[in-house]
């Protein structure tokens, strides 16, 4: 399977990944770093999938560095839309994995 950059999170929202799938961007948590660490990794995971269901159509998927590439360049994939595309990974929202 080929696969082709197609645009990164930083190109489309001016944030890296962890900066998106940050669940306690203000530390306001007391947590452990390892508490921390455990919290973001669930966040970033179901950042990508939800992601990824945004991407699907136009045959993209997210990876956890924050590029969106294309699944097979051989696919009659969409061109995207961008001003869609940047709206729907701009309201992800992670906070399902925050602590109750």
């Amino acid at each position: 399977m080929t696969s082709e950059l197609q645009t990164t999170l930083v190109q489309l929202l001016n944030q890296t990944i962890e900066q998106c799938a940050d669940p306690d961007p203000n530390n306001d948590l007391e947590l452990s770093e390892e508490e921390h660490a455990d919290l973001y990794q669930r966040a970033q995971v179901l950042y990508v999938e939800e992601a990824d269901k945004i991407l699907d159509p136009y045959g993209c998927v997210l990876l956890g560095n924050g590029e969106i590439i294309r699944r097979d360049v051989m696919e009659d994939v969409w061109i995207f839309d961008i001003e869609d595309i940047r709206e729907k990974l701009s309201m992800i929202d992670v906070s399902e994995v925050l602590p109750e």
